[in-house]
């Protein structure tokens, strides 16, 4: 088991959905210290605070580079994910 409390992502705003509400997705990567040993594990990905109710993770996955990727949907404004109140816990479990 990996862990990684605390840390955030880059780019750190999730892009805007599109005309009339349709999805927009973005891909954030984390870097988590000893990832890359944990290849095709499990990822749990915890924010730290509340999601607008446009917004959700639809995936994420531990990449060859040691990073975890994360992508997100977004069906309505932009929003910020960076900032000391908006964290996430990552574990990866192989």
């Amino acid at each position: 088991i990996i862990r990684a409390t605390s840390i955030n992502g880059s780019p750190t705003t999730i892009a805007a959905g599109g005309f009339l509400g349709s999805p927009t997705t973005t891909t954030v990567t984390f870097s988590v210290p000893n990832a890359v040993e944990s290849l095709h594990g499990n990822v749990i990905i915890n924010p730290q605070f509340d999601f607008p109710e446009a917004l959700s993770i639809i995936s994420s996955r531990v990449s060859s580079d040691g990073t975890v990727r994360v992508v997100f949907v977004n069906t309505g404004s932009s929003y910020s994910i960076s900032g000391s109140s908006k964290r996430f816990d990552i574990t990866v479990i192989q």
